[in-house]
């Protein structure tokens, strides 16, 4: 049986790529199916991850092979219901794959291309979809749109059909917000010297972002408004407006932070991602760090501009030119999906630094491991870095040392 963490980690993963085909077909007028019921579907069929079979062969959806199947192919034992109420089990072949978004592409693909899932396409209602899904002969088992749905409503998967992204959605400074939201409720706000003071419970707006991207990437990104609108890149320019439209934080990154105030920048806020289809901004104001809602939340001194200062995907950093990040991330491949052999302390180095974002990874965690990232300690032993689902937008990379995991082939 799954364990909690590793069914967050296996949504995480799974919303990433059924999101970014499901926006891809929909932006371009092909036919899709909702995200809510791919992951579902997926989870099921593999147990969360935890069939090694499927996901050796990147089998996420149980698709039979079939005599037009070109492609890869396992034999696995399976249990069908012919009668509605008698389970055989059989020996058959199944699709196999060499990347889990192969799998989701030809998930797609096969539902919006054959006619007897026809009436499941385009459908915004997730039990009208798979209940068409069933109908059309994916499975044979009576419960099966019952188990489904049951998994879709335990885990709020509908969520996951309000987040169309873009590809820049893929990019931004994970790290930091992760470390700036971390101190949501807690820290006090002030702008005395405490207010440096961070990640023991003080801050104010610019302090708290300042602090963030330091610790995430060692890099100084401005102690103050007024630094930080200097440094950066600026990615764009409001001029003013009182609020923001969705296409506005469309063109955003995760951690691009936002100014206000005209000729003097006086307030900021970090764009966080995407909650239920909503953008989300986090930031001090007078109380407590806090989320708002991106499309609703006004400043008195108005939006100005937006401005980014590193981007984890590409491994750019735009802070000043004398503070370049300790270890940064370049465009990155990854090499195969692998499993945690035991539960496994984390580092940002070669052993030296203790992660304190994602600290230990528990046995059977699945994990990405990261192509050409491998480094050596001191005593010539490889440490990898692996990447793991983040709960609210794109991957924590943390290094683990070599026998701690096993490759999925």
């Amino acid at each position: 049986m799954a364990t909690a963490a590793q069914i967050k980690n296996f949504i995480t993963i799974l919303s990433k790529y059924a999101i970014k085909e499901y926006t891809r077909r929909k932006s371009s007028g092909q036919k899709w199916i909702l995200p809510s019921v791919c992951i579902a579907q997926a989870s099921l069929e593999t147990g969360w991850g935890t069939s090694d079979m499927m996901v050796k062969a990147h089998a996420y959806f149980g698709i039979k092979a079939g005599t037009n199947w070109k492609g890869k192919v396992y034999s696995s034992k399976t249990k069908e219901c012919y009668d509605g109420s008698t389970f055989t089990t059989i020996t058959d072949l199944f699709r196999a794959y060499d990347s889990l978004e192969e799998s989701v592409d030809d998930y797609y693909d096969l539902i919006t291309s054959l006619g007897h899932y026809a009436f499941a396409c385009n459908q915004t209602d997730s039990k009208t979809c798979i209940q068409a899904i069933w109908d059309g002969g994916y499975a044979t088992d009576p419960d099966y749109v019952q188990q489904v749905m049951a998994i879709i409503n335990q885990y709020n998967l509908t969520q996951y059909d309000h987040m169309e992204r873009d590809e820049a959605m893929a990019k931004g400074a994970f790290k930091a917000v992760e470390l700036a939201t971390s101190r949501e409720g807690k820290n006090q706000y002030t702008q005395s010297d405490l207010r440096s003071q961070v990640f023991v419970g003080y801050s104010d707006c610019s302090s708290l972002w300042w602090k963030a991207f330091e610790k995430a990437y060692g890099i100084q990104i401005g102690t103050w408004t007024g630094e930080q609108v200097e440094k950066g890149t600026q990615v764009a320019y409001y001029g003013g407006k009182d609020h923001l439209t969705e296409d506005d934080y469309k063109k955003l990154q995760v951690g691009d932070l936002i100014y206000f105030g005209s000729g003097e920048a006086k307030h900021v806020e970090g764009f966080a991602g995407w909650k239920n289809g909503v953008p989300m901004l986090f930031g001090h104001g007078s109380g407590t760090p806090s989320y708002k809602n991106g499309l609703t939340y006004t400043h008195s001194a108005k939006f100005y501009q937006a401005r980014r200062f590193y981007t984890e995907e590409s491994g750019t950093t735009s802070g000043s030119s004398d503070s370049i990040a300790t270890s940064t991330i370049s465009a990155e491949t990854v090499a195969y999906v692998a499993r945690m052999s035991k539960d496994t302390k984390t580092y940002v180095d070669a052993g030296i630094t203790r992660s304190t974002l994602w600290p230990e990874l528990k046995k059977d965690t699945l994990v990405d491991v990261v192509k050409g990232k491998t480094i050596k300690d001191t005593a010539g032993k490889n440490w990898y870095l692996v990447r793991i689902g983040h709960p609210s937008e794109g991957f924590v990379r943390e290094y683990v040392p070599t026998g701690s995991f096993r490759h999925l082939k």
